[in-house]
């Protein structure tokens, strides 16, 4: 990475994140919405006890596409607007640093912040909603918006003084049609036309991103225009030399997440530039990475995709509450360590280690709230069920740090006592239990004694060891501690063989080395092709062959997938003379639904239908973005109190990635698809990114709103109110959707 990439695009986020800051957050997105809100909640909108439900104006005018410009793919004005002022700030940083790094950084920074303004203008004729044909901008009309938005403070504080005519004249440049439509005072110094350039070249190249012309548009007509430009350049820049990634690869939507998010990041990291263009939406990745460099950020990516992979150690917790470690041979360190860990240990598997028979649940209620009282942990019940085992803790909602550490520690005693070991010569769950006595060397509580299950008695014995240790540090060194009890039952000793030499390590390491194979094929346009492509058996997501004799079980965790014997699947054994589960799941669909249990969690009724939003939209849609993926359910999508959870402010999705409601289980009842539509469209709404409904595999989609699955009921009535309001001549978001028709 030469220093001049870096520079630039440092410089290029300093612009664009002072712009977003200062303009686009605390002016458009707060203050620019439609409709008035009562006095009462705008008071607690500005105490950020309440979100904004009013649209966002800019996301409620098209920026390209809609039903004048079907061939182009529908986004927002905002959208368009930010993606071509990060594409000039970037493309113009970089051709001036790469001829100049010396470049004084107090011109650099006016310069860019003059183009930030001119590219958020450069459509004021759209922002007005007038056509261009017949508008005719002026200098009022510059000003008015120079304020509504801030600009004029933001070029104020980059040191540039800039007057509405002289932008007028910039933002005129950008189209050949309009230019030296109004002449202007000469521009300050320092100041020329040649930003206006930038620009344009942005603007042309994000709507031949978004036209659907084979040829004219998409990746072809970006590289051809990036070609043809090439003039522009020094010799030793970057910009026209760009590789294209295009994978199709719809059955594995939460990979494709984490493999754009890793390319991008090492694209930055190795070039010092994000790539040109970045996007998963509607099944398909597509990024325009440094042709310099692709080979070895495709390298480094994948190898990160292999470890970030859920294939780990893990505990599994059995029907009958028994649980086992998976995937490993672990020290009693890393064990440890894995009992602390809020993500890999859930609140709902943490309340599984601690559970006994519902029998007792009477027995043990006042005799637990006297043990555990002072420690502020008495039990927490879940509602009665027919279950024949009942969690001592349904939910830790309330406790601090230090409680839920101290029933992490006392599960990871109950673990230990009740791990199922299914071969070699090792201690018995009698021999266990006589131990940790010993080591206590106190009379445990009769009530304990009288649990006659043994697996119940040691979970409640675990919570009791865990009250005398938090006042007696001995015990505490004695237990859990190195060299202590159950490091000595896990990792053995010379009288002893430990728990772990009788675990297996697990698939991990080659589902692994399969994922990367996968998409390193599909990187290169080779075809994917199975380890065995003569194995008898057949995934049951994607048909691919794979063996026959490893299904999988209970223990896999998959999301929304069924073990039972018989399920009418196509491609899936059914032996009538057995009455054992036989799924069969490819090693790729394997890391994907693993990866879909771990951030969705499980889901007990059917395959959720699938959400398909684009994490970036636009020109280097990675620019300045916090690069963890956080996930957004639809509920937190259309929440406004932030008292009853996450709630979307606007922001969120020009500052991060935010995996948007990936998965969600649809009604079946009319009256709550209903409801789930309107949080549909209030999502899409809100975040102004287009929401794609799929109830199977999904396709490419040029609408902003599309939903395959919507009931006719539904969608006649959208149909009939879509006529309604067409005939009327009005603006969508000045219709009184409410009023009968």
């Amino acid at each position: 990475m030469q220093d001049w990439m870096e520079k630039a695009r440092k410089t290029a986020e300093k612009t664009y994140g002072d712009f977003l800051n200062q303009v686009v957050i605390e002016q458009v997105i707060k203050h620019d919405r439609i409709g008035l809100l009562p006095d009462k909640k705008r008071e607690k909108l500005n105490n950020g006890d309440l979100a904004d439900v009013r649209t966002v104006r800019l996301m409620s005018i098209s920026g390209k596409g809609s039903d004048q410009y079907p061939q182009y793919t529908n986004i927002t004005l905002l959208d368009h607007l930010l993606s071509v002022t990060r594409g000039s700030l970037l493309l113009a940083a970089m051709n001036w640093l790469s001829k100049n790094a010396d470049m004084a950084e107090n011109l650099l920074t006016q310069k860019l912040a003059v183009i930030a303004a001119t590219a958020f203008l450069h459509d004021l004729d759209k922002d007005l909603e007038q056509a261009r044909s017949v508008v005719d901008l002026k200098p009022a009309d510059v000003t008015e918006r120079m304020k509504r938005y801030g600009i004029d403070a933001f070029l104020e504080k980059a040191g540039i003084s800039l007057t509405s005519e002289q932008l007028l004249y910039l933002i005129e440049q950008v189209e050949n049609t309009q230019s030296y439509r109004h002449l202007t005072t000469p521009l300050p110094e320092g100041i020329g036309d040649e930003l206006a350039h930038y620009v344009k070249w942005a603007d042309k190249l994000d709507g031949i991103w978004l036209n659907s012309d084979p040829i004219k548009g998409g990746f072809n007509g970006v590289i051809n225009r990036l070609e043809r430009d090439n003039s522009r350049f020094d010799e030793n820049s970057l910009l026209p030399h760009w590789q294209p990634v295009d994978i199709y690869d719809p059955h594995h939507p939460f990979l494709l997440d984490k493999l754009q998010l890793f390319l991008s990041l090492f694209s930055q990291a190795i070039t010092g530039i994000p790539p040109l263009l970045e996007g998963h939406h509607d099944g398909r990745l597509y990024l325009l990475l440094p042709k310099s460099h692709f080979e070895q950020i495709v390298d480094k990516a994948l190898n990160k995709l292999g470890e970030a992979l859920p294939f780990g150690l893990e505990v599994d917790i059995s029907n009958v509450g028994v649980p086992a470690l998976l995937n490993g041979q672990p020290t009693h360190a890393e064990l440890q360590a894995l009992m602390l860990d809020k993500i890999k240990i859930s609140h709902e598997k943490l309340g599984k280690l601690l559970t006994v028979q519902v029998k007792y649940k009477a027995h043990l209620t006042q005799n637990l709230d006297d043990l555990l009282g002072d420690l502020d942990l008495n039990p927490r019940f879940p509602k009665p069920s027919s279950n024949q085992l009942i969690t001592l803790y349904d939910n830790l909602e309330g406790l601090s740090v230090d409680e839920e550490e101290r029933l992490r520690y006392a599960a990871h005693l109950a673990l230990m006592l009740n791990l199922k070991i299914d071969k070699g010569k090792t201690l018995t769950y009698e021999q266990r239990e006589t131990a940790l006595l010993e080591t206590i060397q106190l009379e445990r509580p009769a009530f304990i004694n009288e649990l006659d299950d043994q697996k119940s008695r040691c979970v409640v014995t675990a919570l009791w060891a865990m009250t005398l240790a938090d006042d007696n540090e001995d015990l505490k060194e004695a237990i859990w501690e190195e060299d202590a009890l159950l490091q000595g039952w896990l990792e053995g000793s010379e009288e002893q063989i430990g728990f772990n030499q009788f675990m297996e390590m697990g698939d991990g390491d080659e589902i692994v080395q399969q994922v990367k194979a996968h998409f390193r094929a599909l990187l290169k346009h080779q075809r994917v092709s199975a380890k065995n492509e003569k194995a008898l058996g057949r995934c049951l997501f994607t048909d691919e062959p794979t063996a026959f004799n490893n299904p999988i079980n209970q223990a896999t965790g998959l999301l929304g997938v069924k073990i039972s014997a018989f399920s009418g699947r196509d491609h899936r054994p059914e032996l009538l003379t057995s009455d054992k589960p036989h799924t069969l799941v490819s090693p790729v669909s394997m890391a994907e639904h693993k990866i879909r249990h771990d951030i969705q969690g499980g889901n007990k009724d059917s395959v959720p239908t699938w959400i398909s939003s684009p994490s970036t939209v636009g020109l280097f849609g990675g620019l300045i973005l916090n690069q963890e993926m956080s996930a957004l359910s639809l509920f937190d999508l259309s929440r406004l109190d932030a008292k009853k959870g996450s709630v979307l402010y606007g922001h969120e999705t020009y500052q991060g990635r935010l995996r948007l409601a990936k998965l969600e289980r649809l009604s079946e009842k009319t009256k709550d698809q209903v409801i789930q539509l309107r949080l549909l469209l209030t999502a899409a709404r809100r975040t102004g990114r287009p929401f794609h409904v799929f109830r199977g595999l999904p396709t490419t989609q040029r609408a902003f709103f599309y939903y395959d699955a919507m009931p006719p009921l539904l969608k006649n009535s959208l149909e009939t109110m879509h006529y309604v309001w067409k005939n009327s001549q009005m603006p969508w978001h000045k219709w009184n959707w409410h009023k009968p028709f």
